[in-house]
């Protein structure tokens, strides 16, 4: 049978090499709750000490000098803390942005504005504000470290695309390839939204869903020069 121990002497645990950083947002809502009242969850070490499971409650114990409860399982290891915190329940995107912008960070509270005056989904509104595309991109921002978002770049393109539907209903211009090519035509320019938005009545028929950005953006070009004397360079 596995006894469970109590101590307050922190130091003698130690952060196993390749454990997640801790998060700040959990940190928060975890010391508030220990505040009030502090549940006996013990954590989880291994023979040497190191933490398996459990480092943001010893280190709200840490802070608070509350007594941490342990127990000790021997051969455990960078394996088990991956398995824990894989069956561990996740906390969606959105409610690492609405606990951000309860803690008064400017970035996740501007992304809910933004998503409040679009009704985008989250998806959208991080590729807009900030180019979240990858995974480690998705862990940066579940971690608090989302530093800025380009506010202005993601209400320019989304007018864009309210043009675009308000003249062009059934054309689907919220695709992820869609909104990249506006992305990068955001920088260029040469880039009218108005021309684009009456050379696209002229050739609507001619539009048809890309498999990809550069596909997007070679269509993009083809329809925004239709029947001008100066050809515009959007690609680059």
């Amino acid at each position: 049978m596995i006894a469970v121990k109590e101590t307050k002497n922190y130091s003698m645990f130690k952060s196993i090499k390749g454990n997640r950083s801790k998060n700040t947002l959990h940190l928060s809502r975890l010391k508030k709750s220990m505040e009030e009242h502090q549940l006996i969850s013990p954590i989880i070490v291994n023979e040497n000490y190191e933490v398996i499971d459990g480092q943001h409650r010893l280190a709200v114990c840490s802070e608070l000098r509350l007594p941490v409860y342990y127990i000790v399982v021997h051969g455990y290891g960078l394996n088990e803390v991956h398995r824990l915190n894989q069956n561990t329940s996740n906390w969606s995107y959105k409610a690492f942005i609405d606990g951000y912008a309860s803690m008064g960070f400017k970035p996740y509270i501007q992304i809910n504005e933004f998503m409040k005056e679009t009704k985008l989904g989250i998806g959208p509104s991080l590729y807009l504000l900030a180019g979240y595309t990858g995974q480690s991109q998705a862990d940066k921002l579940k971690r608090g470290e989302l530093k800025e978002v380009n506010l202005e770049r993601a209400r320019t393109i989304y007018n864009w695309i309210s043009k675009l539907e308000e003249k062009l209903p059934n054309i689907n211009f919220r695709r992820r390839g869609v909104m990249s090519t506006f992305v990068h035509l955001y920088n260029n320019t040469e880039f009218d939204i108005d021309q684009f938005v009456s050379k696209m009545i002229l050739r609507q028929g001619f539009w048809y869903d890309c498999s990809n950005a550069k596909q997007y953006l070679d269509l993009v070009e083809d329809i925004y020069n239709y029947k001008s004397r100066n050809k515009v360079n959007l690609r680059y």
